[in-house]
C-alpha cells in the first residue's frame, strides 16, 4: 500500500507543479487536484508547511526547483506525520466523548437512585402521617367509649 500512496503523492505533486508553471492555460483549484488524485488535504498542508508553494489571488505559485524524488519522499513523510497527528486528535476526542457518555450514564444512575429514594421517603412520610391520624382517632374513640 505504501508504494501505491507514494505514486499518488508523486502524481499529485507533479500535477500541481506543472499547472503552477502555466497558470494561464489551466484553470484549477488545489482541492480539485487533490480530489482527482484521491489524496487527502494532508498533502497540501505538508507542502505548505515545507514552504513549497504559496497561493496568490487563487493561483498556486511554486517556490524553488522542480520536484525531485527526494522532495516527494520528504513530502510524503510529512503527509504521514500530519495524518498520524490528525488520527491521534480524533482518537483523543473519541475518548473524551466516551468518558463524557460514561459520566452522563453514571450521573443518570445516581439521579434515578435519588428519585427512587425521594419517592420512598415521601411514601414513608405519608404512611407515618396516616398512622398518626389513626392513633389520634383510636385515642379519641377510647376516651369517649
Amino acid at each position: 500500500m505504501a508504494k501505491y500512496t507514494i505514486y499518488k503523492v508523486a502524481a499529485a505533486v507533479y500535477d500541481i507543479y506543472c499547472k503552477s508553471q502555466h497558470p494561464e492555460q489551466n484553470e484549477y483549484v488545489l482541492n480539485k487536484i487533490l480530489r482527482y488524485h484521491q489524496i487527502g488535504n494532508q498533502l497540501s498542508e505538508a507542502m505548505r508547511i515545507m514552504d513549497i508553494y504559496e497561493i496568490n489571488n487563487g493561483w498556486i505559485i511554486w517556490k524553488g526547483n522542480a520536484p525531485t524524488i527526494e522532495m516527494i519522499e520528504k513530502i510524503n513523510e510529512k503527509r504521514k506525520e500530519i495524518c498520524l497527528q490528525n488520527n491521534m486528535k480524533i482518537k483523543v476526542k473519541e475518548e473524551e466523548i466516551t468518558k463524557t457518555k460514561k459520566n452522563t450514564e453514571e450521573i443518570n444512575q445516581y439521579k434515578d437512585a435519588l428519585e427512587k429514594a425521594l419517592l420512598r421517603i415521601n411514601e414513608l412520610e405519608r404512611k407515618e402521617t396516616f398512622k398518626d391520624a389513626e392513633i389520634k382517632k383510636s385515642f379519641i374513640s377510647k376516651l369517649f367509649s
